[in-house]
């Protein structure tokens, strides 16, 4: 993350109040980090929220623990937006199990306005960039969604006319757990939820 050939980053981090020892890690690179806080918070929503308010950028990236970016990925990010005028831009998700090899990848939707009423296209959370204006114009992310919160703000960007970039060569990163089963069946049934109550507002 430190080591991005784009250099024009503000770096924040929000951490939930970890005793893991991850503080520990946020003050080894203090020097580094233009803003830390660790508080309780009401879940991952919540942590963006927080995250993107206490930003100053004009071009907002998320990253969650473990996941991590390619050394280029910000610059490629920036500098595509910069040459359109899309509200957001995406890439490929690679996927690593413990070892740190590639397990499989996920390709970004170029054409993913198709299929987002109905479900969660491939526009990768890790390798999203999206600028502020989109963040003021439509609001933050639903704190009352709880895993599929990515794909409620992209959705309801999507309908207030908001338009996405896909950045082939643009690739983030994702470690494999074996627990995220749960979790992903979780986010599916909320992504069910939210294109139900979507569809019935029109």
């Amino acid at each position: 993350m430190l080591t991005q050939t784009y250099d024009n980053i503000e770096y924040i981090i929000i951490d939930g109040g970890s005793k893991d020892g991850t503080l520990d890690v946020i003050r080894k690179y203090e020097d580094r980090i233009d803003y830390w806080m660790s508080e309780p918070d009401k879940g991952i929503s919540d942590a963006f929220n927080k995250g993107i308010a206490l930003s100053s950028g004009s071009i907002i990236g998320i990253l969650n623990a473990d996941d991590w970016l390619s050394e280029n990925q910000i610059e490629l990010g920036v500098n595509a937006l910069n040459m359109s005028s899309a509200e957001f831009c995406f890439g490929n998700l690679l996927f690593h199990d413990h070892t740190g090899a590639i397990r499989y990848r996920i390709d970004g939707d170029p054409g993913y306005m198709k299929v987002i009423h109905s479900k969660m296209p491939n526009l990768c959370h890790p390798t999203v960039l999206v600028r502020r204006t989109a963040y003021e114009r439509i609001g933050l992310f639903d704190s009352n969604v709880r895993f599929a919160m990515d794909y409620e703000w992209l959705l309801r960007l999507h309908k207030q006319g908001g338009k996405g970039i896909y950045v082939q060569n643009l690739d983030g990163h994702m470690r494999v757990h074996g627990t995220s089963d749960i979790s992903h069946i979780k986010a599916l049934n909320e992504v069910r939820q939210i294109s139900i109550r979507s569809a019935s507002k029109n």
